[in-house]
């Protein structure tokens, strides 16, 4: 005698394609983040030259670009030394960090604040605002010398640079995190987001793009 087909079975095999379909879904959007929030960029171990073990937060702003700051990279030079003349600035305990290959003879102040200071600034994201503007440096380091991380220079990226970087394999991506931007300790932050990023992949099928992504000498 033939037997029925089982309805689970039936059910269970209909199901299946749009299952699948769902997980593909869930591995790109977990690979492939979007470049219109904040970013934060975890450069992967064959990265070398200037960004070599860096992390990085990438901002979008107008004419789809893109800028950012390295946020694992402090200098030897406290703000004290760098302006000699302005007393208040000896106030600031945390050196400067370097926060990139553009105009790293300007300083540019990251403040934990939910309003703009006024000036040139902008938000990178809800309670942290870039400022560009010397006076309003100036106001922050006399008044909340310690509110604000210091950056000489910037990173910049043209439209569609970033993406081209993120397609090319050259950075490990997690949305932007404020108390990563203003940690003390940064000495062991690319190794432990990196850490992070891997145990993010391994639980992913067919993600091990890590070991195939290209360098940049």
């Amino acid at each position: 005698m033939q037997s029925a087909a089982c309805p689970g079975r039936r059910f269970a095999n209909l199901l299946l394609p749009w299952l699948l379909v769902l997980l593909g879904l869930l591995v790109q959007s977990a690979h492939a983040q979007s470049t219109d929030e904040p970013l934060i960029l975890v450069a992967v171990p064959q990265l070398g030259g200037f960004y070599h073990h860096s992390v990085v937060v990438a901002v979008p702003i107008e004419g789809k670009r893109h800028v950012g700051f390295i946020i694992n990279r402090p200098t030897e030079v406290s703000m004290g030394r760098l302006f000699p003349g302005h007393d208040a600035s000896r106030k600031v305990s945390s050196p400067i960090f370097l926060g990139g290959p553009e105009m790293v003879n300007s300083v540019f102040a990251m403040l934990k604040a939910d309003d703009s200071p006024g000036g040139k600034s902008f938000a990178v994201m809800p309670g942290v605002q870039v400022v560009a503007e010397a006076r309003s440096i100036d106001r922050i380091i006399e008044q909340t010398p310690d509110a604000a991380r210091y950056y000489a220079g910037f990173v910049a990226w043209q439209p569609g640079e970033l993406e081209l970087e993120l397609e090319r394999g050259f950075w490990f991506t997690m949305p932007a995190q404020a108390d990563l931007m203003f940690r003390h300790d940064v000495g062991s932050m690319w190794q432990e987001l990196l850490e992070r990023s891997r145990r993010v992949r391994t639980q992913l099928p067919g993600s091990d793009s890590w070991e195939r992504a290209p360098g940049i000498a």
